[in-house]
């Protein structure tokens, strides 16, 4: 594997197989190598030898060109490594990619493996569409005139509301769309503009309702293939080559470090930051004084520490 640094002037390698490190002797390195070398070379792959002293030990197994790669490129290199492995007995069990977002991890083979891909979805199907479209897709059945409006995600009880409060309270349509909005977020919370810091528009309204309820009407389907994002963030597939459980993961948990830091801002009201120098305190939570403050802010070790299943049971138990 190459570092962060190196890959920018480097190609890139795709690690097959890691190992434990702290107590690997040379000899079974020399051995892992002549193996693997051995079985690539036989199959037309390429084995490249590099020395690891204080990291897991990774083999690359073909370079690719880095300065253009695209999501679609490594997803017909994987599928090839993952066939190939999977005929000669060896199991892959995940890909290890870098960045915050990225398809590679939140888009699967047949479905989405995370609720920000559902959203993404949601948004990117109402973007384009008209502001005429969105208004007849709130209409109540009677008004819809065409095929695109009348496939609607709004239920009927929201549109008859919406009818009724523009026929029978005398609101405009667009004040009447406050009243809808306001029923679709938690008490306690806000709405979030349909873009950052520009002032919503009648239209950006619409498509946030609609997208709204797109998202809801996705999260209910997929649960009907046993996959349930109002519980969980991430829900790994199964890939239909090696038939087990893949899991894709990010190089440097920056979703991890994010909750970390709006954890250590008590960015929810709920969060009694305080409390956590109670759990610093103990000796059962392993908190330490640089992981509650952020001294070290890209440490993905300190933000294990805060979010530890030991300072939840402590606050459990509290």
């Amino acid at each position: 594997m190459l570092s962060d640094e190196e890959r920018k002037n480097k190609p890139y390698a795709l690690p097959v197989q890691y190992i434990p490190y702290n107590s690997l002797r040379d000899q079974y390195i020399r051995d892992l190598t002549k193996t693997l070398k051995e079985r690539m070379n036989f199959y037309g792959l390429t084995a490249v030898d590099e020395e690891r002293k204080n990291e897991p030990y990774a083999l690359p197994v073909q370079y690719i060109p880095y300065n253009s790669l695209r999501d679609q490129y490594i997803r017909d290199l994987t599928k090839t490594l993952k066939e190939r492995m999977n005929f000669y007995g060896l199991t892959a069990v995940g890909t290890v990619t870098d960045g915050e977002f990225s398809t590679l991890r939140t888009q699967g083979e047949t479905r989405p493996l995370h609720l920000w891909q559902v959203i993404h979805d949601a948004r990117e199907s109402v973007s384009k569409m008209s502001k005429t479209t969105l208004k007849r897709m709130m209409q109540i059945d009677g008004n819809v005139n065409n095929d695109e409006a009348r496939r609607t995600c709004v239920p009927e009880d929201v549109r008859q509301k919406l009818h009724l409060l523009q026929e029978e309270d005398g609101l405009s349509f667009e004040d009447a769309l406050h009243h809808i909005r306001k029923d679709l977020i938690p008490d306690g919370y806000t709405y979030h503009p349909w873009r950052a810091h520009i002032p919503e528009t009648e239209l950006d309204m619409l498509r946030s309702i609609l997208a709204t309820y797109k998202l809801r009407e996705r999260v209910e389907e997929l649960k009907g293939e046993r996959t349930d994002f109002s519980k969980y963030l991430y829900v790994p597939e199964v890939d239909p080559i090696t038939l087990k459980e893949h899991h894709e993961r990010e190089d440097h948990n920056h979703i991890m470090k994010r909750l970390a830091k709006h954890t250590r801002d008590g960015g929810h009201e709920e969060i009694n930051v305080r409390r956590f120098e109670e759990a610093m305190r103990s000796k059962d939570t392993d908190l330490t004084y640089a992981a509650l403050v952020g001294v070290r802010k890209q440490s993905v070790s300190d933000a294990e520490r805060l979010l530890s299943h030991c300072v939840w049971r402590f606050f459990q138990n509290k």
